[in-house]
């Protein structure tokens, strides 16, 4: 369920505003407002159907944290990676394989039959400081090659970015452009690296990849192992910011982002970017709730 009204971004108001309807919900709960921005929250819910997704880089921060994420959720998982002893986490409906995100024939294969692959790879490239040349460009490129070979029966495509790189300021202005390789080595203090780079290019070639299935996560400026709140805004890629002026989000929560985007897709062919919630004060919540049981239990009455 999605309940969208100008001003509301609070989730606990949501939540709250639920109970007192006695709705049941399934999947991630959001509450959206005019500028595309919406707060989401997820709480115990019963998937309709468990997904089958691939993860790559499923050893790493990021990767290990939507292995575990989707996992307590229902779904199956394969975790990939290069070193597959890596991948600590073990689970019934876990599957660890040996995989080169480089390797188009072996993508392939380990590919076909899943619902979802991941790709959470964004290691330097030892042989080179072409930002073409990156992990991040040439796995998405190697991906989209995968995907095409497999048809109609291709699995949708999650990407995870990369920080500063793949946000914009403001709607229609990215920090970074790829005509900015060269003369642009840094912004807000933070040296660009050619895989950071190489991030910004994955993302330019998705959006000139036809009929193709694909969201590219933008992560916020600070991106740090820490809690699972479940309580986060999402956005289609402009940098969000709370009343701190902090651009932030735990890898845990990210996670959570990413597979409630998987239940409920709402970012196709787009980018899509979390952050933290601002915090609001305990009179905004009572005042909000009231108005979004009233605008639910109206929505809900019968003709």
């Amino acid at each position: 369920i999605t309940v969208a009204d100008k001003g509301i971004e609070s989730q606990a108001n949501h939540t709250q505003a639920m109970k007192l309807a006695k709705i049941v919900v399934y999947g991630p709960v959001t509450v959206g407002n005019d500028k595309g921005v919406t707060s989401q929250s997820t709480r115990a819910i019963e998937s309709k159907k468990p997904v089958k997704i691939v993860v790559y880089g499923a050893s790493g921060r990021v990767g290990s944290r939507i292995v575990r994420e989707a996992l307590a959720r229902g779904h199956y998982v394969a975790g990939i990676g290069r070193t597959p002893a890596k991948i600590k986490q073990r689970h019934t409906r876990l599957t660890i394989a040996q995989g080169n995100v480089l390797d188009t024939g072996s993508v392939v294969k380990l590919i076909a039959g899943y619902d979802v692959v991941i790709s959470a790879v964004g290691a330097p490239n030892p042989k080179s400081d072409d930002p073409v040349l990156s992990v991040p460009r040439q796995a998405a490129g190697t991906l989209v090659k995968a995907l095409r070979t497999l048809g109609d029966k291709a699995p949708r495509l999650i990407v995870i970015g990369g920080a500063i790189t793949t946000l914009d300021l403001k709607r229609g202005v990215p920090y970074f452009r790829a005509k900015d390789i060269g003369t642009i080595t840094e912004i807000n203090g933070i040296t660009l690296t050619p895989s950071m780079i190489g991030h910004r290019l994955a993302l330019d070639y998705l959006h000139s990849s036809k009929n193709i299935k694909w969201t590219f996560i933008a992560p916020p400026m600070r991106l740090r192992p820490g809690k699972r709140t479940g309580k986060f805004r999402v956005g289609n890629g402009v940098v969000l910011r709370d009343k701190q002026g902090k651009s932030a989000i735990s890898m845990e929560d990210l996670a959570v982002a990413i597979i409630n985007e998987i239940e409920v897709p709402k970012y196709l062919r787009q980018r899509m970017t979390a952050a933290a919630q601002a915090r609001v004060t305990q009179r905004h919540d009572i005042a909000t709730a009231a108005a979004l049981l009233h605008r639910t239990l109206r929505e809900l009455a019968p003709p």
